[in-house]
């Protein structure tokens, strides 16, 4: 399909906590540098930063204090996966915040369900699910959105841009379903990931992505794309739908 220059069908829009502005730039950069491996669709996905977002009733005030209004801020969602992880018992003394209480708010999002979009939402907490309940760098709903953390990014004062760039792709991947369909180079580990050595669709349980991330940016000195044949074609598979979907009529969720 030739899609250049024809109008945008789904924005991919990346959110991110207060003052998380530079971040959000390095996710950009690394959404950019996937959908590049697309040129056929790339205008009409634009890649946006929202930011902090706040409607203009995020919050109310009542019986003295201010309450965050549900749906209607970055921080609201936030707060629930706080709440969740406090009455666990993760938020002290780690901090950590519950990503599949996160999810499963943004899944009742009424702006998701009505606007369609891609979404990255970024936070400066530690995220753990009850799939990895040590923690985890990053959570999915193909076709939908992914959380991800940059906690884990911190060197003593030095942000890794290399790695969180790495992971914030390979969850991407998630959501344009790279890893599924029936394919022989593809395990079940925490959700479908790809066996090929240099694909950033491979899964590290210990969280170290320094290999993948070594391999990605080798290639991508020599013109080649981070992911491998099978998971490209699977990206244009979902591209593809996607645009059918939209040319039939059916924009929303």
């Amino acid at each position: 399909m030739q899609q250049n220059n024809r109008e945008a069908i789904r924005q991919i829009l990346i959110f991110n906590q207060e003052g998380m502005d530079e971040f959000a730039s390095y996710a950009k950069k690394a959404i950019e540098d996937v959908m590049n491996c697309f040129p056929d669709y790339k205008d009409r996905f634009p890649i946006k930063i929202v930011g902090n977002w706040k409607s203009g009733n995020y919050r109310t005030y009542e019986n003295g204090k201010f309450n965050l209004t549900p749906y209607e801020s970055i921080d609201w969602y936030i707060e629930q996966a706080k709440k969740k992880a406090i009455e666990e018992g993760r938020w002290e003394p780690t901090k950590q915040i519950n990503v599949d209480e996160m999810c499963h708010c943004l899944l009742l999002d009424p702006y998701f369900r009505k606007i369609p979009q891609f979404g990255i939402y970024l936070t400066k907490y530690d995220l753990y699910s009850y799939n990895a309940s040590n923690y985890c760098l990053g959570q999915t709903v193909p076709g939908g959105f992914s959380v991800i953390s940059t906690n884990r990014f911190w060197n003593t004062n030095k942000f890794d841009i290399a790695n969180f760039q790495t992971v914030v792709q390979h969850e991407f991947g998630h959501i344009l379903f790279f890893t599924n369909g029936d394919r022989s180079n593809v395990k079940e580990a925490l959700g479908p990931h790809c066996t090929v050595a240099y694909c950033i669709m491979q899964q590290r349980m210990n969280g170290n992505m320094s290999d993948i991330t070594e391999k990605r940016l080798f290639r991508k000195l020599r013109g080649f794309p981070p992911m491998c044949p099978d998971c490209s074609k699977q990206g244009v598979s979902t591209l593809d739908r996607v645009c059918e979907i939209y040319k039939n009529g059916l924009v929303g969720r």
